[in-house]
């Protein structure tokens, strides 16, 4: 996750949807989260990925206008 981060950091329109294997990656990240979750939600590596996922959806990075 956090090497998707930076990735989108660099490149703004990564998560724009038009990248197939991002899109795969980040639908893999959310379901693992799940099953991880419901096994060992406590766990500071499930509360890490939980972050990381969070972070990305409320602070995707954005396109420059330029």
């Amino acid at each position: 996750m956090r090497e998707l981060r930076a990735q989108a950091g660099r490149d703004p329109d990564l998560l724009a949807g038009e990248h197939e294997e991002v899109g795969r990656r980040l639908e893999h990240y959310v379901e693992s989260l799940a099953m991880l979750e419901e096994e060992t939600a406590r766990h500071p590596l499930v509360q890490q990925l939980r972050f990381e996922l969070e972070a990305l959806r409320a602070l995707p990075p954005r396109a420059s206008s330029s």
